[in-house]
């Protein structure tokens, strides 16, 4: 072997491979990945039920004062 092979660094024989060092990044990546999407998914999920209780509530309240006024109406005209 030539004596300047012996004699180059580590991080000179690492650079000519650079995807030996990613071996195991893709499940690593994966699960950082799927995290964040699934707490994006769930985000989601509760801005829809926020809003499916925010649309029960009004309508309730829509129906309980119609409710009111109709009863209102009714005693006024006995």
């Amino acid at each position: 072997m030539h004596p300047l092979v012996r004699s180059v660094p580590a991080f000179v024989v690492r650079m000519r491979h650079p995807l030996a060092d990613e071996r195991g990044s893709a499940p690593a990546e994966f699960v950082m990945v799927s995290a964040l999407l699934l707490a994006l998914l769930l985000a989601v999920l509760q801005l829809g039920v926020a809003l499916h209780v925010r649309n029960t509530v009004t309508d309730a309240a829509s129906e309980g004062a119609l409710r009111g006024a109709r009863r209102r109406l009714r005693r006024r005209g006995r």
